[in-house]
C-alpha cells in the first residue's frame, strides 16, 4: 500500500496547485476588470 499513499500524496500536490492557480487566476481576472471599468468611466467623464 506504499505506492498508495504516494498516489494520494501527489493527488492532494496536484489539488493545492490548483486551487493556488484558479485563486490567482480569480483575483488576476477581478484586478483587470476593475483597471478596464476605470479606464472607462475617465474616458466617459471627458465628455
Amino acid at each position: 500500500m506504499v505506492g498508495h499513499d504516494k498516489k494520494t500524496n501527489s493527488t492532494a500536490k496536484y489539488k493545492a496547485v490548483a486551487s493556488s492557480g484558479v485563486k490567482k487566476l480569480k483575483d488576476g481576472t477581478t484586478t483587470g476588470f476593475n483597471w478596464i471599468k476605470t479606464k472607462y468611466s475617465k474616458a466617459t467623464q471627458k465628455n
